[in-house]
């Protein structure tokens, strides 16, 4: 890949950095054809009557959608960095998107646009989360226009605004909370042509899942 020996430079620079955030649950591991979903974001004209109910069996779409459009609406999307996607790795984690995969949001036109069946593609390792995660990456182009330093600054500042803002909403939404996980550095395939591969996951747990509370007591 065109560049590559700099990503990697640049994403070590970022595991450096998120050594010494204060996030919940840091784990830094060491060494087609479209498909579209629609969902419902409410906007805040819209929020009075919503089902708070409506997660089933780890989150209903509609409700991700409320959770990543209250979390990233205040970016400056024409200056972000960062493109999130959604990596969802059994098809009966999202209630209202029946096939695995990984998908960008659109918040705009209320879709998940499917980019690759199969989520493996996106980290060489298909066991770094379980079932749904916010798989967070940047943009290459952006990446090969700005100075190294200055990009590293900008994606630790964009990267801890995001994480936080969705942890807030898990906060309100009660059922649900997250573990931040970083890859190895050995585990990156060969990114989608506009994207850096994923360099840090934010997996979404339902806390009623089965084995949930037997995990936290180990």
């Amino acid at each position: 890949m065109k560049y590559e020996k700099e990503l990697l430079e640049v994403i070590n620079l970022i595991r450096d950095s998120l050594e010494t955030l204060d996030f919940n649950q840091l784990q830094i591991f060491q060494d087609q054809q479209t498909k579209k979903y629609s969902y419902k974001a409410y906007k805040e004209q819209e929020r009075k009557g919503l089902n708070e109910g409506s997660i089933s069996p780890v989150i209903h779409i509609n409700t991700l959608a409320q959770i990543l459009y209250e979390s990233f609406r205040k970016l400056d999307k024409k200056n972000s960095l960062i493109k999130p996607i959604i990596l969802i790795n059994d098809s009966s984690a999202v209630t209202g998107v029946q096939k695995s995969g990984a998908y960008f949001i659109n918040l705009e036109q209320d879709e998940l646009i499917k980019i690759d069946d199969n989520v493996k593609n996106m980290h060489n390792k298909d066991d770094l989360f379980t079932r749904l995660a916010i798989g967070y990456t940047f943009f290459l182009e952006k990446f090969k226009k700005t100075n190294k330093d200055a990009f590293t600054n900008q994606i630790i500042q964009e990267l801890t605004f995001m994480i936080h803002q969705i942890q807030n909403m898990l906060v309100i939404h009660g059922e649900l909370t997250d573990v931040i996980k970083v890859p190895a550095i050995a585990e990156f395939s060969t990114c989608e042509e506009e994207i850096s591969p994923v360099f840090l996951y934010q997996e979404l747990i339902n806390v009623h899942e089965e084995g949930y509370w037997d995990n936290q007591k180990n």
